[in-house]
């Protein structure tokens, strides 16, 4: 959909199938923890699993090379706080 809506206004653009791809193969592990949260209620539990799942998509943006150098160039200019330490953890 989203495609064929912006080729109608530019037909330049290209859309990067193969990073939307990978987010989403990186982010699988996380969405597997979030069914398994189902199960368990507790403020402590709730709480191991948000670290978890923040180990789970970190391990998995670096696994899947989510964070190229395009993309930390892109970091590097944005004006929010702590900017370097970011690009760091990739």
């Amino acid at each position: 959909m989203f495609r064929f809506s912006i080729t109608r206004f530019r037909k330049d653009v290209k859309i990067p199938i193969d990073f939307i791809g990978r987010c989403y193969i990186s982010a699988i592990p996380a969405f597997a923890l979030g069914i398994v949260t189902v199960r368990f209620r507790s403020p402590l539990m709730l709480g191991l699993e948000l670290i978890l799942a923040v180990i789970l998509i970190y391990a998995g943006f670096r696994l899947m090379g989510i964070i190229g150098e395009e993309e930390k160039e892109l970091i590097l200019r944005l004006p929010i706080p702590m900017k370097e330490k970011i690009v760091a953890l990739f």
